[in-house]
């Protein structure tokens, strides 16, 4: 009877996991599907089937596919990215958004399941040390791995969705990073739009990073998404402790703020928010919603390209 070798069967997310098929017939076909829930509680799957060698076995590493898998090509980790969504969400299954989420591999030939296996996938990898920062006005979380030395750090930013990216965080740490979460608002504490963030309160953050006998002198770097990325631009134009800048799909203007709560807000009123053109460090602030230069007025978009939006509001 074929069995399924899965390795390691605990695993932070970002980690690959090794698959193989061992003891099938020689040239025989089998297929193996992954299952897995989100913390939505939607459910996402794949399947690939795959021939079976002279010894009985087949690699994920090594050999591809036959058409029709729900991927092409020799990968090890093909299964976990080409899964779709099946059926609808069941808030039933959701879980905490941190929590583990748990990967199910099934392999089956000639229509029945012959060996199963179960991967733990972690967002928050074993051995992390977790501290929430809320020092000098701060909303953020630390991680840190284990040890004593000190370690390079990075700020990490996360975009309009507002709160923290914390997952993110601790999936970099255990790489050799004491990596700080910063929420800059739609938290408590915080601004509740994302408009009027003072440049300062980066600068709060990275004095607090610089301040840790943990952090190593002169080994800070910002790391941000969409305007995350556009603040981490920002953020390293204008602070000397700032070593090097990651920015992911962050835009190099400044540009508008968004005078609505993301969950509550229409995009067409978010679209209507008014442009700011390259707020200067004396602005003071890292998105505002009206422009910066008196009687300035934005255009309206080319009714001809969006006839759903309108004139902008003056």
């Amino acid at each position: 009877m074929l069995r399924l070798d899965v390795a390691p069967l605990r695993v932070p997310m970002d980690a690959e996991i090794t698959v193989r098929i061992l003891d099938a017939s020689p040239g025989r076909r089998v297929t193996v599907s992954a299952r897995s829930i989100d913390a939505a509680g939607q459910a996402w799957q794949s399947a690939a089937t795959f021939t079976a060698d002279d010894n009985g076995t087949a690699d994920l590493r090594r050999d591809p596919p036959l058409p029709g898998s729900s991927y092409a090509g020799i990968d090890p980790m093909g299964l976990v990215w080409s899964m779709r969504p099946a059926g609808l969400p069941d808030p039933q299954a959701a879980r905490e958004r941190l929590a583990p989420q748990h990967l199910l591999l099934v392999a089956q030939a000639d229509g029945t399941t012959q060996a199963t296996a179960e991967v733990t996938r972690l967002l928050v990898p074993d051995g992390l040390t977790r501290t929430q920062v809320r020092d000098r006005g701060l909303v953020g979380v630390l991680y840190r791995p284990a040890g004593n030395q000190p370690l390079p750090a990075v700020l990490m930013l996360g975009g309009a969705e507002g709160g923290l990216h914390e997952d993110a965080a601790a999936l970099l740490a255990p790489h050799g990073y004491i990596v700080l979460a910063l929420a800059y608002y739609g938290m408590p504490g915080l601004p509740q739009t994302l408009t009027d963030i003072p440049v300062e309160y980066f600068g709060t953050a990275l004095s607090y990073l610089s301040d840790r006998a943990d952090i190593a002198a002169g080994q800070i770097a910002v790391h941000g998404v969409s305007k995350g990325g556009e603040a981490a631009l920002l953020i390293g134009s204008i602070f000397p402790a700032i070593r090097a800048v990651v920015s992911i799909v962050g835009g190099g203007q400044v540009t508008q703020g968004i005078s609505q709560d993301v969950e509550t807000g229409s995009l067409l009123e978010i679209l209507r928010t008014r442009w700011r053109t390259g707020p200067s460090r004396a602005a003071n602030c890292l998105t505002c919603p009206t422009s910066s230069r008196r009687g300035w007025k934005p255009p309206s978009p080319p009714a001809d390209r969006y006839p759903w939006a309108g004139p902008l509001p003056t």
